[in-house]
Parts: structure tokens; C-alpha cells; sequence
């Protein structure tokens, strides 16, 4: 879902921060492949500060990761 948001552009991007910002708000832990289609959707965003704040946030990495 994230990656297809990353590849929609302004509008999905939009959309994937607000999928993401409600993760936040209803405490859902993701597991490290949600974890990473997150880092890959800022990657695209070019907003790196939210990058690390997912990856910091990642109780486990994987080589994707």
C-alpha cells in the first residue's frame, strides 16, 4: 500500500502520511516489512527526517531494512 502511494505521487503521498499518522494514533506496532514499505515511501518523498524517525522507531532490522 505505501510503496503504491509512494509511486502516486503528491496525492498518494499525502494519503500515505495520513495512513501512517493513523498507525501512530492507533498504536499499531508494524513489523519490520510494514516498518520498511514506510522508510521506502519517505525515501520517495525525499524526507529523510521521517526515514530515521521509521527506522530508529523498527524494534527489528532485515537486510531491506
Amino acid at each position: 500500500m505505501f510503496k503504491l502511494y509512494a509511486q502516486a505521487g503528491w496525492d498518494g503521498l499525502t494519503v500515505g502520511h495520513a495512513s501512517h499518522a493513523r498507525m501512530l494514533v492507533s498504536r499499531f506496532v508494524p513489523t519490520t516489512f510494514v516498518s520498511n514499505c514506510l522508510l521506502q515511501m519517505y525515501a520517495h518523498d525525499v524526507d529523510a527526517a521521517y526515514a530515521e524517525e521509521v527506522f530508529d522507531a523498527m524494534p527489528h532490522w532485515d537486510t531491506v531494512s
